[in-house]
C-alpha cells in the first residue's frame, strides 16, 4: 500500500472537507518537525483531521473530541485497495512517561468516529516521534500495564516515508 494523492484529494471530496487538505510538509512542520531531511519532495496533501474534527463538531452543534493529527489515503499497486491510514505526529514529546493509553486510544477513536466509522481503514495507527525517541516510545508503548497492542505503532517521519511514500 503507497500514498495516493488523488484518492486522498477523492476522499476529502466525497466527504466534503476539501478545505482540509493540506501539504504534509506544512503540516509536519506545525507539529513541531525540526529535522529538515524529511521534507516531502513533491505535492503530498494530507487531510488534517483536527480540521476535519473542528468542522464536523461544528455542525453537530458539539465540543469537538480529540482526534489523530491526519489521514491520506494508501492503495494497493492496482488501485483497486484503499484504505484511510491514521498518523499523529508527537514531535514536540520530551519525556515520554506522559504517554497515556487512553489519550492514545481516544485520538483513534475520535477520528473513526468523526469519519463515520469507515470500513477501509488501515490496520496500523501511526504514532510518529522525533527520530532520537522512536526506540524510547516503541518501549514505553510495549511496558504499558497491559502493553499498547501491536498495531498502535510508534515510529518516525523516516519510516512513514518508506512504509507510505517512496
Amino acid at each position: 500500500m503507497k500514498y495516493s494523492k488523488q484518492a486522498t484529494e477523492n476522499f476529502a471530496k466525497q466527504i466534503h472537507k476539501e478545505e482540509c487538505l493540506e501539504s504534509i510538509n506544512q503540516l509536519i512542520i506545525d507539529e513541531g518537525c525540526v529535522d529538515q531531511n524529511l521534507n516531502f519532495l513533491g505535492d503530498e496533501v494530507v487531510l488534517n483531521m483536527d480540521c476535519v474534527e473542528g468542522k464536523v463538531a461544528s455542525i453537530e452543534k458539539r465540543s469537538p473530541v480529540k482526534s489523530m493529527d491526519s489521514a491520506f489515503v494508501a492503495e494497493d499497486i492496482s488501485g483497486t485497495s484503499q484504505e484511510i491510514v491514521f498518523v499523529e505526529y508527537r514531535f514536540n514529546y520530551k519525556n515520554l512517561s506522559n504517554l497515556k493509553k487512553q489519550d492514545l486510544f481516544g485520538k483513534v477513536v475520535g477520528s473513526t468516529s468523526t469519519l463515520n466509522q469507515p470500513s477501509n481503514i488501515h490496520g496500523n495507527y501511526y504514532f510518529i516521534f522525533n527520530s532520537n525517541l522512536k526506540q524510547q516510545a516503541k518501549n514505553r508503548f510495549n511496558r504499558m500495564n497491559p502493553a499498547m497492542p501491536q498495531h498502535y505503532v510508534a515510529t518516525d517521519m523516516h519510516d512513514i516515508k518508506n512504509i507510505f511514500f517512496d
